[in-house]
């Protein structure tokens, strides 16, 4: 993985990935992490929400065993960002 298996350095390097449009990178250090804090699926939900649509970042925050704020701030917002206002509001 390169990241030593340290949680920071993981979280860190995904959101660089996520945030260079490389989801598929991003995606595969969460795979190989041996653990994972709300960060680390808050970071992958952002990425998939942005890169792939708010349908797959749906899945991954039904996924998620931990939901934060910013975990549901992000689904709300690419709810609405997608024209689903009405969803949004209905989902949440």
């Amino acid at each position: 993985m390169g990241y030593g298996g340290v949680l920071k350095a993981c979280n860190a390097g995904m959101d660089m990935y996520s945030k260079c449009g490389r989801i598929g990178e991003a995606k595969r250090v969460f795979d190989e992490m041996k653990g994972r804090s709300v960060v680390s699926w808050t970071v992958i939900l952002d990425g998939v929400v942005r890169l792939e649509g708010v349908k797959n970042g749906r899945v991954v925050f039904d996924e998620m065993p931990e939901r934060n704020e910013v975990a549901w701030t992000i689904m709300i917002t690419g709810y609405v960002d997608c024209g689903f206002s009405r969803e949004a509001y209905v989902q949440f």
